[in-house]
């Protein structure tokens, strides 16, 4: 078997500079929600897959928020399930098949959502 290794590059913040809304500990009107991972590399066999928990913090924006996932290698597929308005976290699935090509590959994770701008961390 062959490993596969990924790192998933997903800090990052997402905003808008207007909107309605207040944060009362600094007073910030804009929405705008600050992405993190569990971990930022994993390694995979040709045929595994491994999960990375992605969390989302939220300051003053309570939509859904969509992931697009960039960089996978031939016959890696990285999907991360969307985020309804009330949830913070989600899991980024990693998938190698078993005729993935071997190497290293960073991912990146867009994240976007109704009235914020789209990010890619």
């Amino acid at each position: 078997m062959r490993w596969i290794s990924a790192r998933a590059l997903v800090a990052g913040v997402v905003g808008l500079a207007s909107a309605t809304g207040c944060d009362s500990a600094t007073g910030n009107k804009e929405p705008r929600i600050t992405l993190s991972a569990s971990g930022t590399s994993v390694a995979l066999e040709q045929g595994a897959s491994a999960s990375v928990t992605l969390s989302v913090q939220r300051n003053n924006f309570d939509k859904a928020v969509f992931f697009l996932v960039q960089g996978a290698p031939e016959g890696v597929t990285a999907v991360a399930t969307p985020l309804t308005a009330a949830l913070t976290s989600t899991t980024l699935e990693i998938t190698a098949s078993g005729a993935a090509t071997p190497g290293t590959a960073a991912l990146q994770v867009k994240a976007s959502g109704e009235g914020i701008t789209d990010q890619t961390v």
